[in-house]
């Protein structure tokens, strides 16, 4: 092959591959402006679906309140040459149904609008939904609920058809909420006797919760004792006891024990829920003797201080 053939091969070699190019560039040009819309020559649509986490991941508290939380929507283009084809497309409508595919059995989700308009530009034009939240005592607390929504956008022109989804996380809040029974909160006991109440908390919120009580105004010359502190996941008994004075003769004494009851959430105490109040009344009555250990010790010690006045009087009669 001389010089000469080996540059009109060259030439010839180049030349198909700008006419190559200039094709494909004027097919998709032609396909962009609609021209091609019912030929083998689409473009594939582009949604980018978000939403305000500020507001979704604030916690949602499970007593029938709705968090709205808005959803933001842009539409572009994916294919060759985009940039050139959105200048042909630049105002284009599509249409989409916008609605929710799963969310967690504790969680009521809806959203609005379930039709929109997309529209494609060169800028960006956002469009917006508000997807609804309602959640029940179920859903833990502090946990990461999703909900997975759809946006299906119907082709239009040379623009297929797709579908898009997109995950909305957010919080349950923490609620807790405590149950109380007694079988009775009065009782009457003699002086020397312990009064016994069993009380049952139910644990009703929507987390392992810890329970701290205190006595209030404590009665003066009364024995009260309590757990200060326990966790509760489900339920569990717990006793108090009171005994009031027992100093000797006759009593009658009247007292009101008030429990403050305080819950919290067992990983972080700052979380805590309302204040709850028990009452319970305790009458003292009867006479009280002291108690036989310091009965027998009494008697110990006038027995012994007995015999030492005998022996001491025997040494002073020897002494005579």
């Amino acid at each position: 092959m001389n010089k000469k053939t080996k540059i009109q091969l060259s030439v010839i070699i180049f030349t198909m591959f700008f006419i190559y190019n200039f094709l494909i560039i004027s097919t998709e040009s032609i396909s962009a402006k609609g021209i091609l819309s019912d030929g083998p020559f689409y473009i594939e649509p582009h949604v980018e679906i978000n939403y305000d986490h500020e507001i979704a991941n604030d916690p949602l508290l499970p007593i029938d309140k709705i968090k709205e939380i808005p959803i933001f929507m842009n539409l572009s283009i994916k294919s060759f040459y985009a940039e050139e084809m959105i200048k042909y497309l630049e105002g284009s409508k599509l249409f989409a149904d916008l609605g929710v595919v799963n969310y967690p059995e504790y969680c009521e989700a809806t959203i609005n609008p379930k039709k929109i308009s997309l529209t494609l530009k060169e800028e960006g034009v956002t469009s917006q939904a508000t997807l609804s939240l309602v959640i029940n005592k179920t859903g833990h607390a502090l946990s990461k609920g999703i909900v997975l929504i759809e946006l299906d956008v119907q082709g239009g022109g040379s623009i297929v058809g797709k579908k898009f989804t997109k995950e909305i996380e957010f919080v349950p809040g923490y609620l807790p909420f405590l149950e109380f029974d007694t079988e009775y909160n009065t009782k009457k006991v003699s002086p020397n006797e312990i009064a016994i109440f069993e009380i049952n908390v139910k644990n009703k919120g929507n987390a392992i919760t810890n329970i701290s009580f205190e006595i209030l105004d404590k009665p003066k010359g009364w024995i009260i004792e309590l757990p200060k502190n326990i966790e509760l996941e489900d339920e569990s008994n717990i006793i108090l006891s009171a005994r009031g004075p027992i100093s000797f003769g006759h009593h009658d004494d009247r007292e009101n024990i008030t429990i403050k009851v305080v819950p919290y959430h067992y990983k972080n105490s700052s979380l805590k829920g309302k204040e709850y109040f028990l009452n319970f009344i305790v009458q003292s009555k009867g006479f009280s003797t002291p108690d036989f250990e310091l009965l027998t010790f009494l008697f110990a010690i006038i027995i012994g201080v007995f015999i030492l006045k005998i022996k001491k009087k025997n040494l002073e009669k020897k002494g005579k």
